[in-house]
């Protein structure tokens, strides 16, 4: 078993490529190990979050913008 991985996840719950039942099962895994699962839904985006609202797409970015810099990642 890996650990130690901190995982960061969008999910579409208009996905038609991935049931959101799914990502459930994924994400319980996941939090069942040593490994970290930080995720965001989008209610109205599909599998490439096509459909999220520009508000989802801004909070998206935020999101990612957050995590790397936690991660110790920085744009330059």
């Amino acid at each position: 078993m890996v650990r130690g991985f901190v995982f960061q996840v969008w999910n579409g719950e208009q996905d038609d490529m991935v049931d959101f039942s799914e990502f459930q099962k994924f994400k319980d895994k996941i939090k069942a190990t040593s490994n970290e699962f930080i995720y965001m839904s989008l209610p109205k985006a599909g599998h490439f979050l096509n459909g999220a609202s520009r508000e989802g797409r801004v909070k998206t970015r935020k999101f990612k913008k957050q995590f790397l810099k936690k991660q110790g990642y920085t744009q330059h």
